[in-house]
């Protein structure tokens, strides 16, 4: 929240709109959920009158605190984000210029999504749409940052992922035994312990991020409430024994920590320490189901066998179906009758090989790689980290289709051009702009 407080008068003005989008939604979400969607939507819609990007940023917050659209208000939230993305992507088309390899990418990735369509196994037509989709928003979210900055999205993520926090924290002050799972003892958010973990990794790292940031800057007192606020997140989060983003976030930071280690001075890097010995004592002193969180490491926690089946079920099907994959559209309609019927892919990446082949894997590993390449290159650390977060947290979780995904590698695009060193790219950048 620190640097998110230093910029101009109408981001200042975005983030009131958008932390009080978020309290006022998620209260509803629990006293009045009948309510929760239309006033989501009412306000969602209305907020384009404000700054075109603020649809996407709103719904992003309901993807996040889980307020799922049903009904008219389902569709029309999705067409209505899709038509906001497609008229940003082309109301910038300046910005083309400095993106056009990504854009390469998606043509690229469009061929193969048809070819996949056409000779997949009982393919939807409407999953292909979704995934078009996706991959418009993340596009937009990318062109958006380059035009802005990325301090409207990063404020949706931080503040409806702190919303979820305190809605779980209500219901467990309020005596909901519900929100423990009764096999596992793990905390979850609704029916799903991901949901709350996946939306306390964003605010964890840019917590202890700005956190560092301010170490380095000297304010450490001034800014002191952040550490707080990732250190009850990071309670939660534990006690989720959510171990695929537990580990996410604790990669993606300590790589923030080196980095931050190897270039401050000796009066930082004494108190970079003394913060990391601190948090290890904290999570040390936290209970939680640690059997679980240590069981079946080796095989994935069974994820292996999953992978193993639907890969088996690929070669099978044949030389279309390897290079191509099984078409758009639930994946677990080609393990009908079979003992993994009811197991979806648990992976992302694996997702993109089940439903798209070789072809649209290694689409999704290069694009991967072209950011992850340009955002080492430009050198800035925070934007480092969230790229390694956004990656380790969809290796053992997700589907093709995963919306948060496309959120936050939508800002690793954007990072690209805006972040570290004067590049190439950011000159072209700064000549369009002036």
């Amino acid at each position: 929240m620190a640097n998110l407080l230093g910029l101009g008068i109408k981001d200042k003005y975005s983030r009131i709109i958008i932390a009080t989008f978020v309290v006022l939604t998620g209260l509803l979400s629990v006293t009045a959920p009948e309510q929760a969607q239309t006033v989501a939507g009412l306000l969602i819609l209305a907020s384009v009158l404000y700054d075109p990007y603020m649809p996407l940023c709103l719904y992003i917050c309901t993807k996040v605190m889980r307020i799922d659209f049903e009904g008219f208000w389902d569709g029309g939230m999705e067409a209505f984000t899709g038509i906001i993305a497609i008229y940003i992507i082309f109301s910038n088309q300046r910005y083309i210029s400095i993106l056009r390899p990504y854009f390469k990418c998606l043509i690229v990735f469009f061929v193969i999504l048809l070819l996949s369509f056409a000779l997949g196994t009982k393919t939807s037509l409407m999953a292909s749409i979704t995934q078009v989709y996706n991959f418009l928003v993340c596009y937009a979210i990318a062109f958006y940052c380059v035009k802005r900055k990325d301090s409207m999205t990063t404020s949706a993520l931080l503040f409806s992922g702190i919303m979820v926090l305190f809605l779980v924290w209500m219901a467990l002050r309020s005596g909901e035994q519900m929100e423990f799972d009764p096999v596992t003892g793990r905390l979850k958010y609704g029916e799903h312990v991901r949901s709350l973990a996946n939306a306390l990794a964003f605010p964890i790292f840019y917590c202890v991020h700005s956190f560092f940031e301010a170490i380095s800057k000297k304010e450490t007192l001034k800014n002191s409430y952040l550490i707080i606020i990732a250190l009850i997140c990071a309670y939660f989060l534990i006690l989720t024994v959510s171990r695929g983003v537990i580990f996410s976030v604790v990669v993606s930071l300590f790589v923030v920590w080196i980095l931050r280690m190897h270039s401050s001075s000796l009066w930082s890097k004494s108190l970079y320490v003394i913060v990391f010995i601190g948090i290890i004592f904290f999570v040390q002193s936290i209970e939680f189901n640690e059997e679980y969180f240590f069981n079946k490491l080796d095989t994935f926690t069974g994820r292996d066998v999953i992978w193993e089946f639907y890969w088996n079920k690929q070669i099978e099907s044949g030389l279309s179906t390897i290079l191509f994959g099984f078409g758009p559209g639930n994946i677990m309609r080609v393990a009908t009758g079979a003992a993994y019927e009811s197991a979806y892919a648990h992976s992302f990446f694996a997702a993109f090989l089940f439903s798209y082949g070789v072809f649209g894997f290694l689409f999704l590993l290069y694009l991967v790689f072209l950011v992850g390449k340009r955002i080492w290159k430009n050198g800035d650390v925070e934007s480092i980290g969230l790229f390694i977060m956004t990656v380790l947290l969809f290796i053992p979780h997700g589907s093709e289709g995963t919306a948060l995904f496309y959120y936050l590698f939508g800002v690793c695009i954007g990072r690209t051009i805006l972040r570290g060193p004067k590049s190439l790219n950011q000159k072209i950048y700064e000549r369009i702009k002036g």
